[in-house]
């Protein structure tokens, strides 16, 4: 860290009559104690006497939402891919918080990774059942990509 902030990112707009450190009570100063006792264990003590000396900073996010409850984890990949310390406009993520479509791709792009990592115990199954799926809904697929060659051959270029 090269200064002592601790950056909150969430997706979810606080409410406008409370403090956004009210939503989350104690977890936070938990969470903080949490990692300055692992680095502490690490014996990486320079670390978490920063970690220890760090304010607290809720960022203000233009896309955050109050009404999409379903893509905390497509927001907070993206967050991760994305953040390198930016802030307000300077900091794009690709996508606002109403858009449909981007949170969509995502999503699969990401659960795809997830499935087939090396890491995950379940890869080959999960791949077999999905190969197993798209030969018996062939024809499903085919009209599925048809109509998205239609709708994105639609958009100006």
């Amino acid at each position: 860290m090269k200064k002592n902030t601790i950056e909150i990112i969430d997706n979810s707009k606080p409410h406008k009559d409370i403090d956004p450190f009210e939503k989350y009570d104690i977890d936070i100063g938990l969470m903080k104690d949490m990692f300055e006792a692992y680095f502490i264990e690490k014996k990486m003590l320079n670390i978490s006497e920063n970690i220890n000396k760090s304010s607290l900073n809720f960022l203000h996010l233009e896309w955050a939402t109050s009404t999409n409850k379903k893509d905390c984890g497509v927001y907070l990949m993206r967050h991760m891919e994305t953040y390198v310390g930016k802030k307000g406009s300077k900091w794009d993520i690709g996508f606002s918080a109403r858009s449909v479509k981007i949170p969509q791709i995502l999503r699969g792009r990401y659960c795809y990774t997830m499935i087939s990592s090396i890491y995950n115990n379940q890869r080959s199954p999960m791949l077999q059942l999905a190969h197993d799926w798209m030969e018996a809904n062939m024809e499903k697929l085919l009209e599925l990509n048809n109509k998205y060659k239609k709708l994105f051959s639609c958009r100006k270029k």
